[in-house]
């Protein structure tokens, strides 16, 4: 009977470190999974946060480069639709700010291009002497245009020749008062019928000058 009771004992004994083991294994294995699992997570969520700032960064570059342009004064900016419900309504913003401030100075634009012509035509018919009318005339002409240099050359057909007749931001003491048709660049200009488009040369004083003749 003892020995059978012994045997029993070992045998259970036996058992039950088989069971420990099997037991010991699966913590093991349950262990690695879960540390498995959890590297995979956060290198789910860390390709989720990245993309997500990646498309943000997009978004807010985007709005930084039409807020730049609109602050250079380039009231044709517009900010693109963007994912962002936030950013897209403050983008939207800007671009209705935008059109009203363009729509306000194209109306201001055309009442002033409006009053300068009625200026012009006063001037025309109030002065009768020609030169006042000439420079008055050359000196409103500027402001419509907003140009600052201006020198008006008249055809005498009796004598064949551009004169000089008013000038606006020279000194007329120190200008070639008279051209033959062809001759320089005004004289060629003159005959030709067209628009002479000059770059002046790159100057501290004066870069990037165009002269229109």
């Amino acid at each position: 009977f003892r020995a059978a009771e012994s045997q029993l004992q070992a045998v259970a004994n036996r058992d039950i470190g088989s069971l420990q083991t099997s037991f010991d294994t699966l913590n093991i294995f349950t262990i690695v999974l879960s540390a498995a699992l959890s590297v995979l997570v956060i290198l789910i969520l860390w390709r989720m946060f990245t993309r997500f700032a990646k498309a943000l960064r997009n978004q807010l570059n985007a709005l930084s480069d039409s807020i730049l342009r609109l602050g250079r004064g380039d009231l044709s900016a517009r900010v693109q639709p963007l994912a962002s419900e936030e950013l897209n309504l403050l983008g939207q913003t800007l671009n209705s700010m935008a059109a009203t401030v363009q729509a306000q100075q194209k109306v201001l634009g055309e009442r002033d291009v409006l009053e300068n012509v009625q200026q012009l035509n006063t001037v025309l018919n109030e002065s009768l002497d020609f030169d006042t009318m000439v420079k008055e005339f050359l000196y409103n002409t500027l402001v419509l245009l907003g140009l600052q240099l201006a020198v008006l050359y008249l055809y005498n057909p009796q004598r064949k020749v551009l004169t000089l007749s008013a000038a606006q931001g020279f000194d007329e003491k120190e200008m070639h008062h008279e051209f033959s048709l062809g001759e320089g660049v005004i004289g060629l200009a003159a005959l030709n019928r067209k628009p002479l488009h000059l770059l002046r040369p790159n100057s501290d004083e004066a870069e990037g000058i165009i002269v229109t003749t």
